[in-house]
């Protein structure tokens, strides 16, 4: 999976970005992996069940998240987190063609339900007009 994300950041306290870390940028960078790496194994890409929190589906709370654990991991360095956001998710090259698979299987199922659901409804219909027209049908005859 592939994340982009935007972090909006500053220096609170001058003494600790200079004297605590030897690059205070190289040191945002490094968190900055880091807790995108937490937060992206924490959710999956997208709901698995209706209504959970996912990478996509989720925005407000993964970027609370992703902004929570990047002030943890910046603090010991003087650095204040104004905002962090994921801008970008998308799957990797190596997964695209999977996933891309996954959702024509999923499609064509759903088309396949859609397809019996349809030809019950038709049937159930036909056997209610010829009870509405006094045909009747014995067991064996509507199975």
């Amino acid at each position: 999976m592939e994340l982009g994300i935007v972090i909006v950041w500053r220096i609170g306290d001058t003494a600790k970005a200079i004297f605590d870390v030897v690059d205070y940028n190289s040191f945002i960078e490094a968190q900055s992996e880091a807790a995108i790496r937490y937060v992206g194994c924490k959710y999956p890409y997208e709901p698995i069940i209706p209504g959970e929190i996912s990478l996509r589906s989720g925005h407000e709370i993964v970027n609370k998240e992703l902004k929570k654990e990047l002030e943890k991991r910046v603090a010991v360095a003087g650095i204040i987190i104004e905002d962090a956001r994921v801008t970008e998710i998308s799957y990797g090259a190596e997964i695209a063609n999977i996933m891309l698979q996954k959702q024509a299987s999923n499609a064509a199922v759903h088309a396949k339900d859609a397809i019996v659901k349809g030809a019950t409804i038709s049937v159930l219909n036909s056997l209610k007009e010829f009870e509405k027209n006094g045909i009747e049908l014995n067991n064996k005859e509507k199975n």
